[in-house]
């Protein structure tokens, strides 16, 4: 970051990559989410480490203009958003309408809750899981498996996370 003027997180080539999913790819393409953990972490990481060295961060790509996802940006501190044009007075909008101390504690309690989430999801893991993990065909019997390990409302964060059980 010392040898840039700013950042631009271009997130769906992030997305795509992080969760190893081609967007392309009927067979798959719901796996593919911002909202996976590991997309809001790496977005977290790159904006922190933006304003460590005291450049602004910005992104482009689907989704800044996520009507759903730019509080969650903004309180995760992104300081510029590019988007498609027809997003543009619906963002700006949003934007101008948001207050930041609410953005700020949604992307914490967003953060705390991913957290706990994948420290249970560890604690909890058996070696039984890791195989329904490694066989592409039980996916579902895994999240199966989840909701009876991790209970009720952790269970209901899998299908947010990528999982559907």
């Amino acid at each position: 970051g010392k040898e840039c003027d700013f950042f631009s997180i271009g997130t769906n080539d992030l997305i795509q990559y992080t969760v190893a999913v081609e967007r392309g790819n009927e067979k798959i393409a719901n796996l593919y989410t911002m909202y996976n953990p590991a997309v809001i972490r790496l977005i977290k990481s790159a904006i922190d480490g933006a304003h460590k060295n005291k450049i602004k961060c910005g992104m482009c790509g689907e989704s800044a203009g996520e009507l759903l996802y730019i509080p969650l940006l903004i309180g995760l501190g992104l300081d510029e958003f590019s988007m498609n044009a027809n997003k543009v007075l619906k963002a700006r909008k949003l934007i101008l309408d948001l207050k930041y101390s609410e953005c700020k504690k949604l992307a914490e309690d967003i953060l705390k809750i991913i957290s706990a989430f994948a420290k249970k999801v560890i604690k909890n893991l058996n070696s039984n899981l890791w195989c329904y993990l490694l066989d592409d065909n039980s996916v579902k019997n895994a999240s199966n498996e989840m909701k009876i390990n991790l209970g009720i409302e952790e269970a209901k964060l899998i299908k947010t996370f990528a999982f559907e059980p």
